[in-house]
């Protein structure tokens, strides 16, 4: 039996994991078969090149948006696809965005997969090293990419003895068939194993809308301090930030938005209007308002409690600079946000996915944790940010001080971009560093750490347990 293409997109069985569809019910559009989509370098890059479209995908920005209704970052300004009850951390299945967020995730998954599998068999033929292992490096990125989504959404990814980890692939869906569960090490096992690949074998040198092996070990440090491997995520984020291959923090924080690929980016996707659009971030995130205590953080990063709204002409003032960048009426732009400061989609507002602001914090974090740490260095790698916003430095008080300020600077540095401080929230909480409840109090349970499963997936799967 022939799987068929459409566009370079498998069509395979992976309508099981979603709703339990058979390859024999979908018909061929363009007459391209699983023998012969990958023949040669050409047709093997435009299969990757598939799997780059994945990541402009409206539900990946819009679960993030939602998210940070989950957490204490943002307040739903009103109805936003399915989630008017998740401010209240009120559950369901049926939320359309968890669907097609789940869906697409898994689309990219097995995409990477026939890529792998087609390449590693010698299909492409005449692709050799280093072009050859680099796509299978960039394909392994975004196999480990989707899964580590997945996994903290829907798995208990705090808890590497749980059980409750997520299906991972690493071969295409062939048939009618349903996965169970990986537990959460097996899960994590398989992202470091995929993000160690892409390490040792991708690209360098590429513009910022694609993926190098210096992205790959940003992710890799992500991924590990999510796991608590301190020392090696402290060690894998300090060679990003010292990286030689052309990443760097920007002096002026709003260039990293309006030039979109900057040195500051690590990984955010390619925009180039009509054909290759964003299904538009802004829109997602600016669905939702400042929550309170996301207003007071930003109130207080100067030392003050002195911020002013705007009124009868007076500006946004007192506040973090990001946050009167982001929110201000002479900075805010046609979207109502600062960070996606172009006029229309079809312009290009893109999506950062991973800059290296983030990577000075993950290792801030990272070395404050670590045994024999060096809170000292911590410190300065988070001043490194605080200064590029022109904010006071912190002080060194304590560890947990300082992890608590760490925690806070992501906020100012990451809002609206990932929902970063909710998953923070969660590890912090899981560490003992502070009780979610004191924060939100409708988080009265660690089953709220987790999204729901799609209705359709659990329907579509009879070997896929809920979260407890």
């Amino acid at each position: 039996m022939k799987k068929y293409i459409k566009r370079t997109f498998i069509f395979t069985s992976l309508s099981a994991l979603i709703m339990g569809c058979s390859i024999d019910e979908i018909q061929p559009i363009a007459q391209l078969t699983e023998e012969n989509v990958v023949i040669n370098e050409a047709s093997a890059q435009r299969l990757l090149n598939k799997v780059y479209n994945s990541t402009r995908e409206s539900s990946i920005a819009q679960i993030l948006a939602a998210t940070s209704y989950w957490g204490v970052e943002q307040l739903p300004a009103g109805p936003f696809n399915g989630t008017s009850t998740w401010a209240e951390n009120q559950p369901t299945g049926e939320a359309g965005i968890l669907r097609d967020y789940y869906t697409n995730l898994y689309a990219t998954i097995n995409n990477a997969n026939f890529l792998i599998e087609k390449v590693e068999a010698g299909d492409a033929k005449g692709l050799i090293d280093p072009r050859k292992s680099e796509i299978l490096a960039e394909a392994r990125f975004f196999r480990g990419l989707s899964h580590f989504f997945l996994l903290r959404t829907f798995g208990q990814f705090y808890n590497t003895s749980s059980q409750y980890g997520i299906v991972a692939l690493t071969e295409p869906v062939r048939g009618d068939v349903s996965y169970p569960r990986n537990t959460v090490q097996e899960t994590y096992d398989l992202i470091f194993a995929d993000l160690e690949y892409a390490v040792s074998n991708g690209p360098s040198g590429v513009d910022h809308y694609y993926v190098s092996a210096t992205t790959a070990r940003a992710l890799l440090a992500k991924v590990q301090l999510y796991y608590g491997d301190y020392a090696a995520a402290a060690t894998n984020a300090m060679a990003v930030i010292n990286n030689n291959d052309g990443y760097a923090l920007v002096d002026d924080y709003t260039q990293i938005f309006f030039d979109r690929w900057t040195s500051e980016t690590l990984f955010a996707p390619f925009i180039a209007a009509p054909e290759e659009e964003l299904m538009f971030p802004a829109s997602a995130f600016r669905s939702g308002t400042p929550s309170d205590y996301f207003r007071t953080i930003a109130d207080l990063s100067d030392g003050f409690s002195d911020g002013v709204d705007e009124s009868e002409g007076q500006p946004l003032s007192g506040y973090d600079s990001r946050f009167q960048y982001n929110y201000g009426s002479e900075t805010v732009g046609p979207n109502s946000l600062g960070k996606y400061p172009l006029a229309t989609r079809s312009v290009g507002n893109t999506f950062q996915y991973l800059r290296m602001g983030e990577m000075y914090l993950v290792y801030a974090e990272a070395e404050a944790r670590r045994q024999g740490g060096s809170l000292a260095s911590a410190l300065e790698h988070l001043n490194v940010i605080r200064m590029r916003a022109d904010m006071p430095e912190k002080e060194l008080v304590d560890q947990s001080t300082l992890l608590m300020d760490i925690m806070e600077e992501k906020l100012l540095e990451l809002f609206v971009e990932g929902s970063e401080n909710w998953y923070d929230f969660v590890r912090y909480h899981s560490l003992g560093d502070l009780n979610i409840s004191d924060y939100k109090s409708t988080i009265t349970s660690e089953s709220l750490f987790n999204l729901p499963f799609p209705d359709a997936a659990l329907a579509g799967n009879g070997n896929l347990v809920p979260n407890p």
